[in-house]
């Protein structure tokens, strides 16, 4: 395997014993965090708009749901605690390796804070820090971050311009193809300009520019770490069109074209062109159905070297149904995902999900969500097999993953919920087969 300068090489640790301690700590900090739930249940949280919000609509919104101020700014703050309890496969393993099981948690912070203008200005600055926890597995534990800067601006009483910008830094798996965290430091900036008709209909263009890099790690069975591999550039145009059909639920299509360069000599084979066109319905985010309807058409076009590309339609529709004492909901998403673990330059993902939850009381609901996904690579793999002799494979894998909760309404909207999942792995190349479990706890203000 090359050595790369500052890289290191990614060591699983063998299964330790979890001490009565480092439970304690995690129970301690669940009390008091339920506690802090209930003082900020009572901030509301603006709910972006999954089409287009008009500058007029949303200046308004902004006033509307403003319970903090302090001089000119309004503050909307609240606190976030996910995925508190116990993890049986942390590094995602085979289960020939004993997978490492731990007791983990996380916490955030948000804030957005707000400053509006004359009736012509949007000012907006959000921030996320995050801390992930991890009882013995001390190599995983991360603090995260994000901060988004942004603004609109009216003119003439027609035309928008908005731009914004975010930084992100966070240990995360790069894709779901990748069973190793690892730190993905994101840039990524957009300026738009639309014009808001004095009808239903709006149209305009954006520029959007976005930049990955990855930690210089290098992952056993792997020739180049993951910095090599997927650094990368994002440069996308796209043009824009909305038309408003009831309160805050719109018709959209969106197309653009960009491209994609890889940083690092030994990837740039995989630098491409992309297409694409996306009508759908996006339905508000506070109704009975809410959510987004979208299937479009998109090309994927590898120009430096002879690889396949990707021309064909693609999704991302996620719906939600509330029907008296039932909540339904279904999502459906087709896209292509850069490659790691393979020589293609793209795999292609196919997921559907269904779940229903229903409210036995006014403060008792149960869940239950099924997830499906397909992972198809256009290119085999050369894999030896037992017998020493060697194949041409082209690389398959299946994902499922059942989730079960409980959640109990301690205040408003807020809730403390339990939940059980289960997610599986299964692919033609065995060695890449993976179970994972957890089961655990977490706060949310969507009762």
């Amino acid at each position: 395997m090359p050595k790369y300068e500052n890289s290191r090489v990614f060591l699983v640790k063998k299964p330790r014993k979890l001490f009565g301690a480092e439970m304690k700590k995690i129970l301690i900090y669940f009390f008091l965090l339920s506690v802090a739930v209930s003082f900020f249940s009572l901030m509301p949280k603006t709910a972006q708009a999954q089409g287009y919000r008009s500058f007029k609509r949303e200046f308004a919104l902004i006033e509307e749901e403003t319970r903090w101020k302090i001089g000119p700014f309004r503050i909307f703050p609240s606190i976030l605690f996910t995925n508190v309890g116990y993890d049986n496969n942390v590094y995602s393993q085979h289960e020939r390796f004993d997978p490492v099981g731990d007791f983990t948690f996380t916490t955030s912070a948000p804030v957005t804070v707000h400053l509006l203008l004359r009736q012509r200005w949007i000012f907006s600055f959000s921030y996320n820090p995050s801390y992930v926890y991890y009882a013995q597995e001390t190599r995983e534990r991360a603090f995260n971050q994000s901060l988004a800067p942004s603004f609109r601006w009216l003119m003439f009483n027609r035309l928008v311009l908005s731009g914004n910008y975010l930084y992100r830094k966070a240990r995360m798996r790069a894709n779901s193809e990748s069973d190793f965290r690892t730190y993905e430091t994101r840039h990524e900036g957009r300026a738009r300009l639309v014009y808001e008709t004095g009808r239903r209909t709006s149209f305009g263009f954006s520029v959007f520019y976005r930049m990955r890099r990855y930690e210089d790690v290098e992952v056993p069975g792997q020739t180049i770490p993951y910095s090599v591999a997927l650094d990368r550039d994002e440069r996308t145009i796209q043009g824009e069109l909305f038309y408003q059909i009831w309160t805050d639920s719109q018709i959209f299509v969106n197309a653009g074209f960009g491209d994609i360069a890889f940083s690092h000599p030994e990837t740039q084979y995989k630098d491409s062109y992309t297409y694409y066109i996306y009508p759908g319905i996006a339905f508000p985010i506070l109704g009975r159905l809410r959510g987004t309807l979208s299937v479009g058409y998109k090309v994927l076009d590898p120009f430096r070297a002879r690889k396949k590309g990707f021309a064909g339609f693609v999704g991302n529709t996620g719906l939600e149904y509330k029907w008296r004492r039932f909540t339904f909901r279904g999502s459906y998403r087709r896209d292509t995902e850069i490659s790691f673990w393979t020589d293609n330059v793209f795999y292609i993902e196919d997921s559907i999900g269904a779940g229903m939850s229903f409210y036995m009381s006014q403060r008792i609901r149960l869940d239950y969500d099924f997830y499906y996904g397909d992972t198809y690579y256009p290119e085999p793999e050369t894999i030896r097999r037992p017998d020493e002799t060697y194949e041409d494979v082209f690389r398959s894998d299946q994902y499922t993953r059942h989730t079960a909760g409980l959640v109990i309404r301690i205040f408003r909207s807020a809730g403390v919920g339990l939940t059980v999942s289960y997610w599986e792995r299964n692919s033609n190349f065995e060695f890449v087969n993976r179970q994972r479990g957890f089961i655990g706890g977490y706060l949310t203000y969507d009762f």
